[in-house]
């Protein structure tokens, strides 16, 4: 796994600093909590590449750590690689302005409503699960050299 480097600096490379922010603006206040207080802990995440195969990207928020897998950082697949940072953006927002979401039981779900307004409010459909050609493609190896394995 190779560090990028902030989640904050990564963001306003790609452009969406605006998007969250935004998004910060319309949701803290909601419950109580301070935007600019949210968006310092940006700073706080980290971004790698990873050549995870079942996934596109992945949060840990515990590790403060995004991940994005590698083929999505080809040139090419800027759109891609904006969904899947945006969605495992929307999810740091959700864990921020829910902290209980976190646990296992809690009412807030992954993919559950706040999320989904938070998609939305970031300019991205609320979709679950990306279908890249690239993971299916990985997932295939994968397959092939686990059956060749004796």
């Amino acid at each position: 796994m190779k560090h990028l480097q902030t989640l904050e600096s990564y963001l306003d490379e790609c452009g969406h600093t605006s998007k969250v922010t935004g998004a910060l603006d319309r949701f803290a206040p909601q419950v109580g909590k301070d935007a600019g207080k949210l968006f310092s802990e940006f700073s706080k995440y980290r971004m790698a590449r990873n050549t995870v195969t079942s996934r596109s990207g992945q949060i840990s928020p515990r590790k403060k750590l995004i991940e994005l897998h590698t083929e999505l950082l080809v040139a090419g697949r800027e759109e891609h690689r904006d969904q899947t940072l945006l969605h495992e953006t929307a999810h740091l927002i959700i864990f921020l302005l829910y902290p209980e979401s976190m646990r296992r039981h809690s009412r807030i779900k992954a993919h559950g409503v706040e999320w989904k307004m938070v998609m939305r409010q970031l300019g991205c459909q609320p979709d679950r699960c990306s279908n890249h050609d690239f993971l299916r493609e990985a997932k295939i190896k994968k397959a092939k050299l686990m059956y060749a394995c004796q």
